[in-house]
């Protein structure tokens, strides 16, 4: 058994903030927290006063394979950057060497590992090569992927204005390879699809355990698409069609989704300053929590947006501040457990991960308090939210283990 003591630590589903608290940890699970001094036996303690410890960041949506392509494109509509299979990054990625797309690629997850990030979730283009090339990245690397891949085939518009087309047998056995070495699939839009190719999908993860999930609802046009091809939402078919586990971004849900995300118990995850920097506008993250739907939160595609959970937070609680024209609009600890409780929830992992609990995994953040930055940190979750940066990160334990230290000093 190993001891944290000392430390702020944020506990618990709620965040509670607990002054001079310890964490106990035996092989990759916590075993006790509490406060003060632990009085049993340990074969390593670690002095943590001046630190914050936090459930490691959880980043619940990320396109690492652009990560070769930052800032390329800037300026470029969502459908002129991203759309499948022709827009700009679906074409630097056949472009692009298979060894530049992997260097950078661990660059971003070296990155993402550093600034207290200790789980993530892919939307990973290129079918079973996809898959496997960021395997390839995480090599040697402690922090979780949580892979969603996608089969290669793509819909052409008159099969799309149909509805009629399923996918082919090549696509359904791809896609059930993906399903065998990935944690699910992540789909680019139900608009990307037929009615009855999402029929197929849905069928193919049955019984199997796996997350399913799709962007849906991120440009202003998706639903007007959706409609006029099918005489559903695009978050209609997300939901009702593809039985989607979690949705991405709905940037532009409308009043009637959020009761049926709500009641399926769909979760959601936003991705603010990606849906900023495309010209999309902002997700509806007030309406979303009020009507019950569990909302994490991503970082989106590096090639447009960093991978910073840190910046994600603090323009998420800011701009909902201006939006809703109230300074009490969402708390702190609302906005970091979507980076960590909420998002561990929709990615199914509620259970293991995302709050400092006994018995679950000892994903564990430590921020220095102390830093200029920082300091006087008195009220620490608002503290992390609003002014800490990845530099303040000085340990961060996956499973117990120690992925980052920057203590200058062994913990233990």
């Amino acid at each position: 058994m190993k001891v944290v003591e000392g430390a702020i630590l944020l506990v618990g589903e709620e965040l509670h903030p607990m002054e001079g608290g310890y964490l106990a940890f035996e092989g990759d699970r916590i075993c006790e927290v509490g406060k003060g001094s632990f009085k049993g036996q340990c074969e390593g303690r670690l002095d943590a006063r001046g630190l914050i410890g936090i459930p490691g960041l959880i980043n619940a949506h990320i396109h690492v394979g652009d990560s070769a392509f930052k800032e390329q494109g800037s300026g470029l509509s969502l459908e002129a950057l991203v759309r499948p299979p022709q827009g700009l990054k679906h074409r630097l990625l056949r472009e692009t060497s298979r060894e530049q797309i992997l260097r950078h690629m661990r660059g971003t997850l070296e990155d993402m590992l550093s600034a207290g990030v200790t789980a993530f979730a892919d939307f990973r283009e290129g079918g079973m090569p996809g898959v496997q090339l960021l395997r390839e990245a995480l090599r040697g690397l402690k922090i979780r992927p949580i892979i969603l891949g996608r089969p290669q085939h793509h819909w052409g518009e008159e099969d799309l204005e149909a509805n009629r087309a399923k996918l082919p047998e090549e696509a359904v056995e791809e896609a059930a390879a993906i399903l065998e070495s990935a944690e699910g699939l992540g789909l680019s839009s139900p608009n990307e699809f037929t009615d009855p190719s999402l029929l197929q999908i849905s069928t193919l993860l049955q019984g199997r355990g796996k997350l399913l999930a799709t962007h849906a609802a991120e440009d202003p046009e998706a639903e007007g698409k959706s409609k006029a091809r099918t005489g559903l939402g695009e978050v209609e078919r997300a939901v009702k069609l593809l039985k989607a586990s979690f949705l991405i971004h709905l940037t532009h849900a409308r009043s009637g989704d959020f009761a049926l995300l709500s009641e399926r118990r769909v979760g959601a995850v936003v991705c603010p300053r990606a849906n900023a920097v495309l010209g999309l506008g902002f997700p509806p993250v007030r309406r979303l929590m009020d009507s019950g739907v569990t909302v994490a939160l991503g970082t989106d595609n590096v090639m447009v947006n960093s991978p910073d959970m840190f910046r994600e937070m603090d323009f998420l609680s800011k701009t909902v501040k201006a939006l809703e024209k109230s300074p009490a609009a969402v708390k702190p600890e609302e906005i970091l457990q979507m980076a960590t409780v909420n998002a561990a929830k929709v990615l199914g992992l509620g259970e293991s991960l995302g709050s400092l609990q006994p018995g679950k995994l000892a994903d564990v953040v430590f921020i220095d308090a102390q830093a200029a930055n920082l300091a006087p940190a008195r009220s620490p979750a608002a503290s992390v939210v609003h002014r800490a940066r990845g530099d303040n990160v000085k340990l961060v334990l996956v499973g117990g283990e120690v992925a980052v230290n920057k203590l200058g000093r062994k913990p233990w």
